[in-house]
Formats: structure tokens, C-alpha cells, sequence
């Protein structure tokens, strides 16, 4: 190990120098706004609108292939940076990379547009999950600059949504053909991301718990607290298909967890609704609002995904309502996303630096 990484990742219970309040205001916040939009898109073909769909998924695909170009050049400029970043919670973030791609390759194969593609970003993904998965085991045991009980977010639920995301992806590959390795994949995936939920989300609501006023300290990103639970369900869901002497535990595992992800709406609309003068506009600026976004998209793919294994056709008509939802919230982060951007091209005008 090199003396600059020594330094780096020191042994100290001191935090690097970074903000880890603003890391979502310095950038884009990595590959959030690509499974915002990758999932709206599955959601509008399991609502009967392909056109819109299809728009959609190859926006994502463009938005993808700009932030892995983006983010290569940040890291080839300013790797210390992003090094530092790994120490903190920020690391978190990077698993948007995993989750993005794996919902873009879902996307064309629902689509028919390349399964090739999918493959490819299957590969790419999984190795980006366990590379990621390594450093974040390395900070929480060895390093110890993690600490979950003081630091857990919602982002935290990320390490939920990257698994779960690559077991939905596998699903589709599989579906249509023998492939018992596939399978296999997802099903372990789906283990690995339901074994992980609690304990995080426990943290997190602990965390809020113990304010004086939970609702205050509520952030965007603690909708992945809902959108963890609702892919589990929908690779679930997914899985259903595929097996069968296993069936009846799924099932019922699988429908505990999207009527958890239905039971947490109320919660987090409330934190939203109590606060939302005093965070729209500070949301507005971080571009935080991609995980509001993902969560109601996915509730409404994982509803209507359910409702064939549970034989209740009227979740179909739920998820279409959710998915009506979950557009409207992505047009209201992509206006957010554009008044940063003009913002930013007008403190550039007027020679200020933009806080980001």
C-alpha cells in the first residue's frame, strides 16, 4: 500500500476533509437520476404507455453513459478526492453506479432493445457491487471510520437497493430459457438484500427516534427506506416464477415486504409534508429529490409485478396509480435538477463560484 494511501485511510477516528452534509451539492449525485428515470420507465410499460417508456429508457441510457464519462474524468483529476470520499458515508453513493446500470439492462430487455447490452452491463455492475461491497466491509471492520449507529442514512439502504437490483436484472435474463445459474443469482441476491435490510433500517429509525423532532431530521434519501423494501419485493415477486418447492415462504416473505413498503408511505409523506417549506429549496439545489423518485417508481413496477403470484388483479390498478405518482415526482426533480443548473450558469455569469 502506497504512503498517499496510508495517509489516506489513516487508522484514526478522525473524519478526511470532507463535507459529507453538502456531498450531494458538489456534483451530480452520481447515478441516482438514472435509476430515477430507469425505473419510471418500467413502470410506464407496466402501465401500457411503451412510447413513454421507451423515451425514457434511452434518456436513462444517455444520462448513464454522460455520468460514467463525468465521473472518470473527476476521479482521473481529483482522485484524492474521491478516495476521501470512501471514508465516509459517501461511499454509500457510488452503489447508484451498480443499481443504475443493472435497472438500464433491465430496461432493454423488457424493451427488446439489446440483450447484449444487458450482459454487458450485468458484468460491469456486479463487479462494481463487489468492489464497493469490499471497501464499504473494510471501512465498518478494519478501518472503523464508519459507524452505524451515529452515521446511518437512508443512502445506507443502498447496499440493499445493488444486490437486489443485480437479482431483478439476472430474472430477466433468465426469463424465457433454462437458466438455472441465473436463478440461482438472484435468489441468493435476494437473501443477501433481505438479511440486510433490518439492520440498517433499524439504525436509521433509531437515529430519527431519538430526535426531538424526528420529522426534522428526516432527509430525501430516507425514501430508500420504502424503495430497499420494494425491490426486495419485486425481485421476489420475480422469483415466484422460477421456483417451486420453495414457493409458499417467498410468498409470504415477499408480500410482508411490500406491505411494509406501503405501510412506510404515510411516514415519509408526513415528514414531507411537515417540512417541505423550510427543505424544498435546500432539496431543490442538492438535486436529492432522484431518491424520492426511485422509490415511488419502484413501488409501483414491485405492486403490479405482485399481483400475478398473489392472484390479485386490483394491484395492477394500484401500481398504475403509483406509477401516475412517481412521473409527476420525476418532473419535479428534473425542473429541480434544471433551476441548479441555470443557477449555476448565472453565478458563473456574475463571476461567483456556485455553492456546490
Amino acid at each position: 500500500m502506497s504512503q498517499g494511501y496510508r495517509r489516506i485511510f489513516r487508522r484514526s477516528g478522525r473524519p478526511p476533509s470532507v463535507n459529507t452534509s453538502t456531498a450531494h451539492v458538489r456534483w451530480p449525485p452520481l447515478f441516482s437520476p438514472v435509476m430515477a428515470t430507469g425505473i419510471v420507465s418500467l413502470a410506464a410499460r407496466g402501465a401500457g404507455i411503451p412510447s413513454l417508456s421507451a423515451v425514457l429508457l434511452w434518456l436513462s441510457a444517455i444520462l448513464y453513459l454522460a455520468l460514467v464519462v463525468y465521473h472518470s474524468l473527476r476521479f482521473m483529476r481529483r482522485p484524492r478526492a474521491v478516495l476521501e470520499e470512501l471514508r465516509t458515508s459517501a461511499i454509500f453513493d457510488y452503489l447508484t453506479f451498480v443499481a443504475a446500470g443493472a435497472l438500464l439492462g433491465g430496461g432493454l430487455v423488457a424493451s427488446g432493445a439489446g440483450s447484449a447490452a444487458a450482459w454487458v452491463l450485468l458484468a460491469v455492475s456486479t463487479l462494481a457491487w463487489l468492489a464497493i461491497a469490499v471497501a464499504i466491509v473494510f471501512e465498518l471492520v478494519v478501518v472503523r471510520t464508519l459507524h452505524p449507529r451515529s452515521q446511518a442514512q437512508g443512502g445506507w439502504l443502498l447496499a440493499v437497493v445493488a444486490p437486489q437490483s443485480l437479482g431483478v436484472l439476472c430474472l430477466a435474463l433468465a426469463r424465457g430459457r433454462r437458466a438455472d445459474v441465473l436463478v440461482a443469482a438472484a435468489l441468493t441476491l435476494w437473501l443477501l438484500g433481505t438479511a440486510i435490510y433490518p439492520p440498517i433500517a433499524l439504525e436509521r429509525l433509531a437515529r430519527l427516534r431519538s430526535s426531538r423532532r424526528p420529522s426534522a431530521r428526516m432527509r430525501a434519501d430516507d425514501w430508500i427506506l420504502m424503495g430497499a423494501l420494494a425491490i426486495s419485493a419485486l425481485t421476489g415477486s420475480l422469483l415466484l416464477d422460477q421456483l417451486a418447492g420453495s414457493r409458499p415462504a417467498v410468498l409470504v416473505l415477499v408480500t410482508a415486504q411490500l406491505a411494509l413498503s406501503w405501510a412506510l408511505v404515510p411516514l415519509l409523506s408526513w415528514g414531507e409534508v411537515r417540512h417541505a417549506t423550510t427543505r424544498l429549496a435546500a432539496r431543490a439545489a442538492s438535486g436529492s429529490r432522484w431518491t424520492t423518485v426511485f422509490p415511488l417508481g419502484m413501488l409501483s413496477v414491485a405492486t403490479r409485478a405482485f399481483a400475478g403470484p398473489a392472484g390479485l388483479p386490483a394491484l395492477r390498478d394500484l401500481g398504475d396509480a403509483c406509477f401516475a405518482v412517481a412521473f409527476l415526482a420525476w418532473l419535479l426533480a428534473v425542473a429541480f435538477a434544471l433551476h441548479q443548473r441555470v443557477g449555476d450558469l448565472r453565478a458563473r455569469g456574475r463571476g461567483t463560484r456556485p455553492d456546490r
